[in-house]
């Protein structure tokens, strides 16, 4: 192969790399660490006007070391003594797989038509042994929904065997 043709190459091949990197969705910031979980109801996740998740979101931050993940939700079934439930908070130490789903890369947004249908945020937390933690970004599709979203089977944070306690 000639001088000129391995320079035609190098630079077909960068040009190829350049634009795999500019069709990839944009790498999401670590999530702040916080110092010692206080519950699902200090966050803030039992809040009537809750918004949309909780703030300070972001990826999974390098040598944070998750030991158990948390999910605060809203309702569920009545106790025992048929009382209804305001809010529980749902402990897993199963973190293997929802953190396999945390690390897939957000898509690109869309130029295509998106569905109505909307979603709110999970309020999910990671914490590490120390009881420090983090709120995970979900990746999303092009339509701004987690991956697999239509097929909530995938959603890994739905999968989880959790174990329930009442907060509220």
């Amino acid at each position: 192969m000639s001088r000129a043709a391995r320079a035609r190459a190098a630079g077909a091949a960068l040009l190829c790399l350049a634009l795999v990197q500019a069709c990839s969705a944009p790498d999401r910031a670590p999530a702040p660490v916080q110092v010692s979980w206080p519950g699902c109801a200090a966050v803030g996740a039992f809040l009537d006007e809750r918004g949309q998740g909780p703030s300070g979101v972001g990826g999974v931050p390098a040598g944070f070391a998750p030991v158990t993940v948390v999910l605060c939700q809203e309702g569920g079934a009545p106790d025992a003594a048929g009382d209804p439930v305001g809010g529980l908070e749902r402990t897993s130490t199963e973190v293997g797989p929802l953190l396999t789903y945390l690390d897939q890369p957000s898509k690109r947004p869309s130029d295509g038509p998106c569905t109505a249908d909307g979603w709110l945020a999970p309020w999910l937390f990671l914490l590490d042994a120390d009881d420090r933690y983090v709120a995970p970004a979900i990746p999303v599709d092009g339509c701004g929904k987690p991956l697999g979203w239509s097929d909530r089977d995938r959603l890994a944070w739905l999968t989880l065997p959790y174990t329930d306690r009442v907060v509220r």
